[in-house]
């Protein structure tokens, strides 16, 4: 995950460890050590914190100036996703159990569970980038769900894929939604209506990842198929 202000990029891994790089490269690295693989990154909004999941069904924060740690232990499996609100105070996050968690970053403290997706496990999270209350999460019962972080009320559920979703993003502009799926498509559809917009069908495997470019004219995808 690269920081916002694209001076700095954290990555981990099966190795268990976070590292931190400054770009151009020549600078300190970070280092953090955890207990089991890392299954997901995220920066704060303000670049000083990242926030790493892991298979140990925990969510660590760190604060790369200080070293202080928060970890949230409301999950009983493995965390595979997590995503900062955009005023930096809450994290949503989920697992493997079916839990999507809303919690205070400050002190670990849940402040809501969604349990929309069932028992189904929730593989994917995105934060709305301009209405700190709108979450989008991605799920094995092969929908993708944006629901409020402060009720826990559904206000879309997206259910054009033919398997299991695994990767979610927001546009820029917070009007779109792009889905990954293990049905080999990314679908782009509007938040407001959940009608598809756009099948992009260049996979022949799972994909596993999305991501907008900044100018919301792009998307870049990943998958099993290795491109």
């Amino acid at each position: 995950a690269w920081s916002h202000d694209d001076k700095q990029i954290a990555f981990g891994g099966s190795d268990a460890v976070v590292q931190v790089q400054s770009f151009p490269p020549g600078g300190q690295v970070l280092t953090r050590k955890w207990e089991k693989n890392i299954e997901g990154i995220a920066w704060s909004p303000d670049g000083t914190r990242i926030a790493a999941t892991s298979a140990d069904a925990l969510v660590h924060i760190w604060d790369i100036r200080t070293g202080e740690e928060v970890v949230y232990q409301g999950h009983t499996k493995s965390v595979l996703a997590v995503a900062w609100s955009p005023d930096g105070a809450r994290l949503a996050s989920v697992s493997a159990n079916g839990d999507a968690h809303v919690w205070d970053a400050a002190n670990g403290k849940r402040l809501l569970s969604y349990t929309g997706h069932g028992l189904s496990s929730v593989n994917a999270v995105a934060w709305s980038p301009i209405n700190n209350d709108h979450i989008v999460t991605g799920s094995s019962d092969n929908t993708a769900q944006v629901w409020d972080a402060r009720t826990g009320q559904t206000y879309r559920t997206y259910s054009k894929h033919a398997g299991v979703v695994e990767g979610v993003a927001w546009s820029p502009d917070g009007k779109y939604i792009v889905s990954a799926s293990s049905d080999t498509t990314a679908q782009v559809w509007d938040v407001t209506s959940s009608e598809p917009l756009l099948k992009y069908e260049g996979h022949n495997k799972t994909v596993w990842c999305v991501a907008w470019s900044p100018d919301g004219s792009m998307i870049a995808s990943g998958g099993l198929d290795a491109t």
